[in-house]
């Protein structure tokens, strides 16, 4: 039943925007946070737990320069982001990844001497 009242009607289409509303800032402020938790700064103690090693660990992989870190004075300081680049650079390449880069490196290195022949 439609009200005759115009005050309903703008009332009602007023709870809607700002229903609306508050879903886009929730919405803004989860993605917010998730940026800044992958931009987290982590001590060597968080860095250890969040990679699954010890703390001698950690120590043993900065002092080979294995793992990216920063220091300030005495101070190791971990970039959670950097962490989870440097494993996803560490990735086995599976067995047909390899054979794909090596048919590609032996097209190549074909490709290369039949050039060089015209010459």
């Amino acid at each position: 039943m439609k009200s005759d009242n115009p005050f309903e009607s703008l009332s009602l289409e007023l709870k809607e925007g700002f229903s609306l509303l508050l879903d886009e800032i929730k919405k803004s402020n989860h993605s917010a946070s998730e940026k800044t938790k992958s931009e987290e700064i982590l001590t060597v103690k968080e860095a250890a737990e969040f990679l699954n090693l010890s703390i001698y660990s950690i120590y043993a992989k900065t002092s080979r320069k294995e793992i990216p870190y920063h220091k300030s004075g005495r101070k190791l300081h971990f970039f959670k982001v950097d962490l989870i680049n440097w494993i996803r650079k560490a990735k086995i390449k599976t067995n047909a990844e390899i054979e794909e880069e090596a048919q590609d490196y032996l097209q190549n290195q074909k490709n290369r001497s039949s050039r060089k022949s015209r010459i």
